[in-house]
């Protein structure tokens, strides 16, 4: 099973319903299951409610039905966590424990995974390369304290 991270937003789902709303998802697999997290904050919901369901099946817990469109080719892709870390620098790289593939905004509010600085407007451009992953700070060209953590898909 193979979906988008970003098959929920608007731009990409299935479903009408809801046009201009401006909800956002992450949308991730994980052992066959396909999970949706809202990640705006918007009249309705709140950041960070998560719900799960099988591909085609609708999801109603945003007041919407949402739809997306996914790939099943009989195995789903497990999620990989990488710690990229605190940097001196506006640029980091590591290796991963395996090959990924990771959203180029997966570092950004809503997305990253680690509990420091959570609320930080702080932004990345995430790059791959087999195991290496690289983070690049966008918002400004300088160091970083937070222990940057992002979820990434098994390649």
């Amino acid at each position: 099973m193979e979906c988008d991270a970003t098959a929920g937003d608007e731009s990409n789902r299935v479903n009408d319903d809801c046009r201009g709303c401006g909800d956002r998802f992450f949308v991730s697999v994980d052992g066959g299951w396909v999970c949706a997290r809202r990640i705006d904050k918007h009249e309705g919901g709140e950041v960070g409610s998560l719900s799960v369901v099988k591909v085609d099946v609708t999801l109603a817990a945003w007041g919407m039905d949402l739809k997306i469109h996914c790939k099943d080719y009989g195995h789903s892709r497990d999620v990989v966590k990488v710690t990229i870390g605190a940097s001196t620098v506006g640029t980091r790289c590591v290796q991963a424990s395996q090959n990924v593939q990771c959203a180029s905004y997966a570092a950004n509010l809503g997305y990253r995974q680690n509990s420091d600085w959570a609320t930080a407007a702080d932004t990345w451009e995430i790059t791959t390369n087999g195991r290496q992953v690289c983070a690049r700070r966008t918002d400004h060209h300088a160091a970083w304290a937070m222990n940057l953590k992002i979820a990434c898909q098994a390649a």
